[in-house]
């Protein structure tokens, strides 16, 4: 009897633990904002396809959100496995590997931070010579997204 009451609680666990789906919470933003946001233009937009792991952020849509900077100094500590943002053959994407300061306009995603259990935070950066645009998503535990704004970025990198 202990042994099948040990086993149901292993299979229990292994399949909370392991059997659940990874949500990618960069690329649902990024769909997001590439199909809800981006104006329709025929001018190419610049994409750091590489998500950016910032260890410090700040903008006026974090402040709107109830995010600290010391909230964002954690970001880097949350993602170990940072990944590319898949586009595809989108053509009005010019893809790079990698953000270089001075290439403007250039956008980026930047890794997840997850301050809860149900509250996951991307933001993706829009840098052109003298401004920088923010968008801040709100995500649940399934990458639903909850709430977004747009605004200044105030932060340094």
């Amino acid at each position: 009897m202990k042994i099948i009451h040990l086993t149901s609680v292993f299979i229990l666990f292994y399949q909370s633990f392991y059997g659940q789906e990874k949500v990618d919470f960069e690329q649902k933003a990024f769909d997001f904002y590439k199909d809800s946001i981006l104006p329709k233009t025929s001018s190419k937009i610049n994409f750091v396809v590489k998500v950016q792991d910032y260890n410090y952020w700040e903008s006026d849509c974090s402040q709107k959100l109830n995010l600290k900077w010391q909230d964002t100094i954690v970001s880097g500590t949350n993602n170990l496995d940072v990944k590319d943002i898949i586009i595809a053959e989108d053509k009005k994407f010019k893809k790079f590997k990698h953000f270089k300061k001075g290439d403007y306009p250039k956008t980026f995603v930047i890794a997840n931070l997850k301050k809860s259990e149900n509250q996951n935070f991307v933001t993706i950066v829009e840098t052109y010579k003298n401004e920088v645009i923010s968008y801040l998503f709100e995500m649940d535990i399934y990458g639903k997204i909850k709430n977004w704004c747009k605004g200044k970025w105030i932060g340094e990198n």
